[in-house]
C-alpha cells in the first residue's frame, strides 16, 4: 500500500523514543550513606542467621545419627540377652522335666525371655523413628530412606588425668585467700 504523496521507494523510518531519569540528592547529613550500610549490615546478619540454623540442624542431624547408633547397639546387645534368656528357659524345662526346677522357676524363665522380646519391639520402633527423622533431615522419603544397621563400636577418646587437671586448671585458675582460708576462684574465672 503506498499513501498519497510518499513514494514507495523511500524507506519508512519509525522512531521510538526512551526516556530515562537519573536523580542525584546530596548526602548533606549521610542519611543515605547510613541507610546502605544498615541494609549491608542486615543482610550480614541474616546470612550469619542462616548459617546459624543449618549448623543447629547439622548439629541435631549428628545428635540422632548417634543415637540411633546407639539403638543398634542395644539392639546388638539385647540380641545375645535374647540368646542367652533362651538358653535359660531350655535349661530350665529340662529341669522341670527331671523334676529339679518348679513351675515357678519355668514360668519366670518364660516370662524374662518375653520381656526381652518386648523390649527389642521397642528399640526396632525407636530405630524406626530415628530413621524417619533423619530421613526428613535429607529431604528424602521416609518409605524409601534405610540406614544399614552398624552398632555404634568406637569408645569416646581418652584424656590422660593429668591433661585434663591441666585443662581445667588453665581454664579456672584458683588463687590462695590472703587470710590463710580456702582458696578463691578467680573473677575472670566465674
Amino acid at each position: 500500500m503506498i499513501w498519497e504523496g510518499v513514494s514507495a521507494s523511500l524507506p519508512i523510518v519509525l522512531f521510538a523514543r526512551a526516556t530515562r531519569v537519573v536523580s542525584w540528592d546530596p548526602d548533606l547529613w549521610g542519611r543515605i550513606r547510613r541507610n546502605i550500610e544498615s541494609a549491608a549490615t542486615a543482610a550480614q546478619a541474616s546470612s550469619a542467621d542462616l548459617a546459624d540454623v543449618r549448623m543447629s540442624l547439622q548439629g541435631q542431624l549428628a545428635a540422632i545419627f548417634f543415637q540411633l547408633r546407639g539403638v543398634d547397639l542395644q539392639t546388638q546387645l539385647l540380641d545375645d540377652t535374647l540368646n542367652a534368656y533362651q538358653d535359660s528357659l531350655n535349661l530350665t524345662l529340662d529341669l522341670g522335666r527331671r523334676g529339679l526346677a518348679s513351675d515357678t522357676d519355668v514360668e519366670e524363665a518364660k516370662a524374662q525371655l518375653e520381656t526381652a522380646r518386648a523390649e527389642k519391639t521397642a528399640l526396632r520402633v525407636q530405630r524406626a523413628q530415628y530413621e524417619h527423622a533423619i530421613a526428613v533431615f535429607v529431604g528424602q522419603p521416609a518409605s524409601t530412606f534405610h540406614i544399614a544397621f552398624r552398632p555404634l563400636n568406637a569408645l569416646p577418646p581418652r584424656i590422660p588425668g593429668r591433661r585434663a587437671f591441666a585443662l581445667a586448671r588453665t581454664q579456672y585458675p584458683i588463687l590462695p585467700r590472703p587470710n590463710g582460708g580456702l582458696p578463691l576462684p578467680t573473677l575472670g574465672s566465674v
